[in-house]
């Protein structure tokens, strides 16, 4: 059974423009809150990963969202939520989910140097290909039905291709 399009997909419009409204605050013009600052992201990324999902959508490995060190790459706690949203669970129904909290780095520090760098990571922009990413990691309980697991997420990723669908779920079309 193919799950049916999610009402958020026909109210994006809508959204997208709210969003471009939602940031203005009536003390400084021009200015946006954070919390409209990190939805207007998670917009952006989801918009970038739409392109990206017209073609089928690559199941990474079978661990994805697992553990720590293979946590969901998404932008901002927005993103770990419309990302959540857009999983259904393996027989079609609808999952529910509640953050229970942050593990940790994702990798962790080792040497003194790795802990400056792990502090680097903080500032906003991409990793290099060979750097450790030193990200906090955030947990979410995800419950289709009876079964209960747990998915790990690291919000410090904007601008990135759709990550795929982590085993035992599976997405609306054109969500991800």
């Amino acid at each position: 059974m193919r799950p049916r399009a999610p009402l958020c997909r026909s109210l994006a419009p809508l959204l997208l423009l709210a969003s471009s409204c939602a940031g203005v605050s009536a003390r400084q013009p021009g200015a946006t809150t954070a919390p409209a600052r990190e939805e207007q992201a998670a917009e952006t990324a989801l918009r970038g990963a739409a392109d990206a999902a017209r073609a089928p959508i690559a199941t990474a490995a079978s661990s994805l969202g697992r553990t720590k060190a293979s946590a969901i790459e998404v932008c901002a706690p927005a993103g770990e939520r419309a990302y959540l949203r857009c999983l259904v669970c393996a027989d079609g129904t609808t999952l529910s989910f509640e953050r229970s909290g942050s593990v940790g780095p994702r990798t962790e520090p080792r040497t003194e140097e790795e802990s400056r760098s792990a502090l680097q990571q903080i500032l906003p922009g991409p990793l290099d290909p060979a750097q450790p990413d030193f990200h906090i990691v955030d947990r979410y309980r995800v419950r289709c039905g009876e079964q209960v697991s747990a998915l790990f997420f690291d919000m410090y990723h904007c601008g990135g291709a759709s990550p795929g669908v982590p085993d035992g779920f599976q997405a609306w079309p054109d969500c991800l």
